[in-house]
């Protein structure tokens, strides 16, 4: 019997540099704060993934999806 992996809520931007980052989601003003900021150029998220290497890979793939498909 295998356990499945833990994940956990997580979130992220694209900085107006156009840097990838990835944070641990703990709330909605997580991301409200990062929409009101003029360093976001876009937020994605919240989502599950099991670690930040996951989460980055996540926010790449929602970042780069056309603007209709990003959740």
């Amino acid at each position: 019997m295998s356990m499945e992996e833990k994940k956990n809520k997580w979130w992220g931007y694209v900085h107006i540099s156009g840097s990838l980052q990835a944070k641990r989601y703990f709330g909605p003003e997580d991301i409200q704060e990062a929409n009101e900021s003029p360093f976001c150029k876009q937020v994605v998220g919240p989502f599950d993934a099991k670690d930040r290497d996951e989460a980055l890979e996540i926010v790449k793939q929602k970042a780069l999806s056309p603007p209709n498909e990003i959740s």
